[in-house]
């Protein structure tokens, strides 16, 4: 039995109480056209993705064993960090000098997790959160705008997207 690898791409939209989020295979990693199906996807209450991310699996046919047909899981290999459509990029000191009411929260937050940026969404219902050493902030072409790699300081992965566990 071989295994084969499959790409997908994973959508995120502002939901409720969490992200929505809606998964696509793609041929490759391309942030172009992850950019281009992420247009055509739309959630609940008319949410659009504020990013996406790409995973990898490892698969295998489903299997017969003693006359009984078996579907085998499939295990991820590897991922990205997020890719945000449109976002914008604050630091911790940007956000705590604001004023606005409306993120008393959001500066609470900051201060109290010792968050170092954070991005907030400009193409979808409002979404603001973490910002990682392995994310990027693109345009509605697909173009890199912001890594988090040129940033200084930024933890190395995110709770939603952290280093994929063995076993």
């Amino acid at each position: 039995m071989k295994a084969h690898e499959r790409n997908y791409v994973v959508f995120y939209s502002p939901g409720t109480v969490v992200s929505e989020e809606t998964s696509k295979p793609i041929e490759e990693w391309d942030v172009k056209v992850a950019v281009k199906m992420a247009m055509k996807i739309t959630e609940r209450h008319g949410a659009t993705p504020y990013g996406f991310r790409f995973e990898r699996y490892k698969e295998v046919d489903p299997m017969t064993v003693e006359g009984t047909k078996f579907k085998v899981e499939p295990k991820k290999v590897a991922e990205s960090g997020v890719y945000f459509i449109t976002g914008e990029i604050r630091t911790a000191a940007q956000v705590l000098a604001g004023t606005d009411p409306r993120e008393d929260i959001l500066r609470s937050n900051v201060e109290i997790n010792k968050i170092k940026v954070v991005v907030t969404n400009k193409n979808s219902f409002m979404y603001t959160g973490i910002f990682y050493k392995d994310d990027f902030v693109v345009d509605l072409d697909g173009e890199i705008i912001v890594k988090g790699t040129d940033l200084e300081g930024l933890p190395e992965k995110g709770m939603m997207h952290g280093p994929i566990q063995e076993g």
